[in-house]
């Protein structure tokens, strides 16, 4: 979490009439299996109490997390259902022994359980990060919440961790991948020395290994860490880094085998970042990307670039140390603008995979939800126009959005978390769901939903190249990022006490 070093970066999403998102849905429907998204609510509180959620499913039972913002600080909060049950049980905090805060939460499920969750937590009394750790926890098939272990314990070692993130594969294998850097740079939004760091457990989340330190990319400042688990108990991992000669950022991809001996990195995608603040955003934006593999072992890879004044979510598609190919997709045309954020995939067929992001309105700062479906058989390509998910209330309604949303695969399809908040109605912590057959298993019936076009101006822009190099240095990304006034860096600045 970024209450400060690191400002989620949020998709948001333009905020449509409550007819016109009612038609789309009706639209969506008819498209065919797993088009249509099943909505629950898990929990609810005033505006710019909520954030940062994410979510998992076993048989037995469901979890979701997410941070909560209030007078004690940040702390992340689970909630938990049985599968036999119908409402949604507060479990607890993910809170380690001997810590005071929690923040930037994730969460995976091991085949046949349990589901584990992890977050960074720092030491009480600590501004920024400063000896911020990474912990873990599961949750038992009764829905109640474990107590919280260490993965990496930074406190004395003058280091801390951030963003942690978790992942499970086949196997039983379980990652936790996440930034480490010096307590020099606990309150900046990314250290100039950070990297990243993996521990691996072959015992389902029981014990972990020695982290390991993935090999930097060329340049500096690494962050966003994501996993995709691939056959063979490897894990291709993601992360993004400011590369020093331009200021540009750059997506990294390396293969973790079992001896642990990672692959050379390999960038996928370049461009410019985004400014620290969106035009019309009440709050920061820090967003990374995200990664997840198809059953052939072919990686699709989604991260929020600046391009000509705009946050567009740039897609690679290709294998770990080949050629890629390439695509963008842009908000829709509305008055004022729009930017992309936050993307997240989740894998529906042998080859096709759901884009989840948030939209952010410049206009009302409005912050929704949109999802749309990518063919694989070439570059990753929509095959139609975002479609809303949520709803976009005027802001302001988030302290912290969070860097990353995450779609998971369940037992019967895909599963993600987010929360809908806006200055008038509050903050609520939300679930979607897509039933859709096995990708590993597929039939029929389980082709993805075409999204249908709400209207022309919805429409996103996309476009595509290949690559047969494997570079990413091909994309025309604007080089200019909108600075912000001296007075909102100020502000930000005052504001870096991480959770405050």
């Amino acid at each position: 979490m970024f209450v400060l070093r690191r400002v989620g970066r949020c998709l948001c999403r333009t905020a449509r009439a409550t007819a016109a998102v009612g038609a789309v849905a009706m639209l969506a429907a008819a498209a065919g299996p797993g088009a249509t998204a099943l909505s629950g609510t898990v929990t609810s509180g005033p505006a710019r109490s909520l954030g940062e959620p994410a979510a998992a499913q076993d048989t037995a039972v469901s979890a979701v997390v997410a941070t909560t913002f209030g007078s004690a600080g940040a702390q992340v909060s689970a909630w938990t259902r049985r599968a036999d049950a119908g409402s949604w049980i507060p479990a607890g905090p993910v809170l380690p022994a001997g810590f005071g805060s929690s923040y930037d939460a994730s969460a995976a499920a091991v085949p046949n359980g349990p589901v584990l969750v992890v977050a960074g937590t720092s030491p009480p009394g600590e501004s920024c990060i400063t000896s911020g750790s990474v912990a873990i926890a599961k949750v038992y098939a009764t829905g109640r919440l474990g107590p919280a272990q260490l993965v990496s314990d930074q406190r004395g070692t003058g280091r801390f961790d951030d963003r942690p993130v978790v992942a499970a594969g086949p196997d039983g294998t379980v990652w936790v991948a996440w930034s480490q850097g010096t307590d020099a740079d606990a309150c900046q939004n990314v250290g100039q020395d950070d990297q990243i760091e993996v521990a691996v457990s072959h015992d389902g989340g029981r014990t972990f290994g020695a982290p390991v330190a993935l090999p930097p990319g060329g340049g500096r400042a690494a962050f966003g860490a994501r996993l995709a688990p691939l056959a063979g108990g490897q894990v291709a991992v993601s992360w993004t880094e400011t590369m020093s000669d331009d200021g540009d950022e750059a997506v990294f991809v390396s293969v973790l085998p079992p001896d642990g001996q990672p692959g050379r990195p390999q960038a996928v995608l370049t461009g410019a970042p985004l400014p620290l603040a969106l035009p019309g955003a009440s709050f920061y934006d820090f967003p990374a990307g995200d990664i997840t593999a198809l059953p052939s072992g072919r990686l699709v890879v989604a991260a929020p670039l600046w391009r000509a004044g705009r946050s567009v979510i740039a897609l690679a598609a290709g294998l770990p140390g080949g050629p890629w190919q390439y695509s963008t997709v842009t908000a829709p045309d509305v008055p004022g603008g729009a930017d992309l954020l936050l993307p997240a995939l989740g894998v529906l067929s042998p080859a096709s995979v759901r884009l989840v992001c948030a939209v952010h309105v410049r206009s009302g700062d409005r912050l929704g939800y949109d999802w749309t479906d990518l063919s694989l058989s070439g570059p990753p390509i929509p095959s139609g126009a975002l479609v809303p998910l949520t709803a976009a209330p005027a802001g302001p309604g988030f302290f912290e959005i969070g860097e990353e949303l995450e779609v998971s695969a369940t037992p019967t399809g895909l599963l993600s978390s987010m929360v809908v908040a806006g200055a008038g109605g509050g903050a609520t912590l939300e679930t979607k769901s897509w039933p859709v057959a096995s990708p590993a298993d597929p039939s029929p019936s389980a082709s993805p939903g075409r999204p249908a076009s709400a209207s022309p101006s919805a429409r996103a822009s996309v476009a595509s190249h290949s690559d047969s190099s494997g570079s990413a240095s091909a994309w025309p990304w604007a080089a200019g990022i909108v600075a912000g006034s001296a007075a909102l860096i100020a502000l930000w600045r005052l504001r870096r006490t991480r959770h405050g």
